[in-house]
This record gives structure tokens, sequence and C-alpha cells, in this order.
């Protein structure tokens, strides 16, 4: 018995290989993105507590230290 299957049956194969392909390079490119976003957030996150420890201070607001002092 045979396992040949027709051309056409291959091609469908091929182009969902090729659509499953895709999808998972796109979530790739998505978590990549993602990551580099979280580390810039981290390092930034990581600067006001340093800086926070140079001045002396016992604490801060996050959402407002060093904003303005720095580019996003």
């Amino acid at each position: 018995m045979s396992n040949a299957m027709s051309i056409d049956w291959h091609r469908q194969c091929l182009k969902n290989q090729k659509r499953s392909i895709q999808e998972k390079q796109d979530n790739f490119d998505r978590l990549q993105k993602e990551l580099q976003r979280n580390w810039k957030e981290y390092d930034f996150y990581e600067r006001q507590i340093l800086e926070a420890e140079l001045t002396h201070k016992d604490k801060f607001d996050r959402e407002r230290y060093l904003i303005n002092r720095v580019k996003k």
C-alpha cells in the first residue's frame, strides 16, 4: 500500500507550514519588542532606586521620580 499523496495535497501542507512559521516569527518579533521595552523599564527603575539611594531618599514616587530628566 502506497502512502503517496497528490501534489495539491503537498502544496496545501507546504502552505500551512509557511503560515505556521510566519505566525511563530510574528510572535517572536512581538516578544522581542516586548522584552526590549521591559528591559528599558527595568533599567530606568534601577536608575531611580540608585539615584534615590545616592540622594539619601527614604522613598520616592516611581511614576514621577526622574521622569522629567530622562528621555524615553
